[in-house]
């Protein structure tokens, strides 16, 4: 069918790039380009078993990214056999198109269009959708549900217009509009994020959808252990594995969600046993940082002098310095925003810094 596919991992997003009605299957991919381009393009194409013939590859839309492995596109089919196929993309609106003709992927598409237009603010001010990892599926009403990573961003926000995400679903009926995005699940913090996901139906026609999560200070604890690693020859990057598992569910075509329980999936509630008892008697304590202001920002590195003085950097540009051992801190200025990763402290007046987008920080003066 093709020599060119970029790939079809399916960790985020999750979506089906066949299905299979009236006998044939269909098949989408995200093509390779030759360098120096600047887009990745969707092709469709069909499989009949019966006389073993694939169909020539047509043309369903292009997105940005050159040979960027989240241009994964999906696909999904209606009642009536209309094809429909999001294109993958990368931070940039999706992209919804399909079939002029049933069953069939060379009989022409429809000109590919944004289902998403608003969420990021760019520096000009213009706003615009911010897309990754498609997950798409039809329900038994013809209603199109697609569920994304969105990049958000605006003027409004506290933390100096940085970025955040947040797992979204839309959904479109037949002949009507995308709807604007319902919030799934949030990030907590500025930053990189990734959701896991993926979106299924049932045979009573209610939407699934299963995600774990990475992000907020379990990256910028990991990426600060793996640089110190790195400088000491004992690590490489990578990153950290994702947990806080979720399923959702909707009962209503995704005009509202919740937690899925045991009960939802037929699944009978397990058994308390004699450790499990004897666990919740002693009920584990923990904390979380419920804003930025007017502290906790998420520290990343720590490094004293002679046990008394010394430096601790985190997130948003944060510096603290402590000249009696650890019993107080003073906040300093450190001229930034971007996330500090790194403190060398090489005496009570001396120390550098280091972090995102090759932040580097000196003082001579304790700071």
């Amino acid at each position: 069918m093709t020599d060119d596919c970029l790939g079809q991992g399916v960790a985020y997003g999750g979506s089906s790039f066949a299905v299979t009605k009236g006998g044939r299957t269909f098949f989408v991919w995200g093509a390779t380009t030759p360098e120096g381009s600047t887009d990745v393009p969707t092709f469709a194409a069909s499989f009949d078993p019966s006389s073993g013939t694939v169909s020539a590859p047509s043309l369903v839309g292009v997105s940005p990214g050159a040979n960027d492995t989240h241009n994964r596109p999906a696909v999904c089919i209606d009642s009536l056999g209309i094809l429909h196929v999001v294109t993958g993309t990368h931070g940039t609106p999706t992209l919804h198109s399909y079939s002029l003709a049933p069953l069939t992927t060379d009989e022409g598409w429809s000109e590919p269009e944004p289902v998403l237009t608003t969420g990021w603010e760019t520096a000009t001010g213009e706003s615009k959708g911010s897309q990754t990892n498609p997950g798409l599926v039809c329900d038994g009403d013809d209603t199109l549900h697609l569920v994304t990573r969105q990049w958000r961003r605006s003027a409004e926000q506290a933390l100096l217009k940085q970025q955040y995400g947040a797992l979204i679903h839309q959904s479109q009926p037949t002949g009507g509009a995308w709807s604007e995005p319902h919030t799934l699940a949030l990030a907590l913090d500025p930053g990189y994020c990734g959701f896991q996901h993926k979106i299924t139906l049932d045979e009573r026609n209610r939407l699934f959808v299963a995600s774990t999560f990475v992000g907020d200070e379990d990256v910028w604890c990991t990426r600060s252990t793996l640089a110190e690693a790195m400088v000491l020859g004992r690590g490489s990057s990578g990153m950290v594995p994702s947990q806080r598992r979720m399923l959702l569910l909707s009962e209503d075509a995704g005009v509202s969600w919740r937690l899925a329980s045991d009960a939802d999936q037929g699944v009978a509630a397990p058994t308390a046993t004699r450790s499990a008892r004897s666990s919740a008697a002693q009920p584990r304590l923990a904390c979380r940082r419920a804003s930025h202001k007017p502290q906790g920002n998420q520290i990343t590195a720590v490094r004293f002098v002679r046990n008394r003085y010394g430096w601790a950097v985190g997130t948003h540009g944060t510096i603290l310095r402590s000249a009696n051992g650890r019993v107080s801190w003073q906040r300093q200025s450190s001229g930034t925003t971007e996330t500090l990763f790194a403190v060398s402290a090489v005496s009570s007046r001396v120390a550098w810094v280091a972090g995102q987008r090759g932040t580097l920080r000196r003082t001579l003066n304790g700071g």
